[in-house]
């Protein structure tokens, strides 16, 4: 009795194969597939498929995390850049002004774009260290600078923490300026040309 009750488990264990067998010998002699092999096939497909959109899915969210981490970091660079970017041009001495009466300390010829203006100017210096700038302001179009532009003039010496000193300014011409005074003391000081929005910044040197 245990005997035959192996042999039929053993029986029913090894039936799957022996039908898969019998049903790939029919296929090919072109018999029909019965039902179960169908449902067998049409249940790997359905297996392959849903494989397949899971991995589809997978590679959209990856796709989408991305981009949107290279979305918030340029969103945060910008934001960065409003608060380390300085609202200043630096204007750049282009040659030298040879010495003579007024001006026995020579002086320096500078240049620049602060927004969109041109800037053109001298810087000279007398034998009491009386510092000029005379310079003119030209629009992208070469009209010069209309009477209505807000322009100030000041110097100041960060390196000795002094007070920054306001300049008068005289309107020479049409977009042409002028501007005075006496300076403290030598050392390393800063023209500071303030137009709407920036402001222009020229570095100089005074000997003593």
């Amino acid at each position: 009795m245990l005997a035959r009750a192996r042999s039929r488990d053993s029986s029913r264990q090894g039936a799957p194969d022996h039908c898969e067998m019998i049903t790939y010998r029919q296929i090919r002699a072109g018999g029909p597939a019965p039902t179960y092999f169908t449902t067998r096939v049409k249940n790997h497909a359905k297996e392959a498929i849903d494989m397949s959109t899971d991995r589809s899915a997978r590679g959209v969210r990856i796709v989408a995390i991305v981009m949107a981490t290279v979305f918030f970091l340029l969103i945060g660079a910008f934001t960065l850049m409003v608060f380390f970017v300085h609202d200043e041009a630096r204007l750049n001495a282009v040659g030298p002004i040879a010495p003579g009466p007024g001006q026995e300390r020579g002086g320096l010829v500078f240049t620049g774009t602060a927004n969109i203006w041109e800037v053109r100017g001298r810087m000279t210096l007398d034998a009491r260290r009386q510092v000029r700038f005379d310079f003119d302001l030209i629009g992208p179009t070469g009209i010069p600078a209309p009477d209505t532009l807000e322009v100030s003039v000041a110097v100041d010496m960060p390196i000795h923490d002094m007070p920054t000193i306001e300049l008068p300014l005289v309107r020479t011409g049409p977009g042409s300026y002028a501007a005075g005074a006496p300076l403290p003391q030598a050392g390393q000081w800063r023209l500071l040309i303030t137009l709407p929005e920036i402001t222009g910044v020229f570095i100089f040197d005074v000997d003593s």
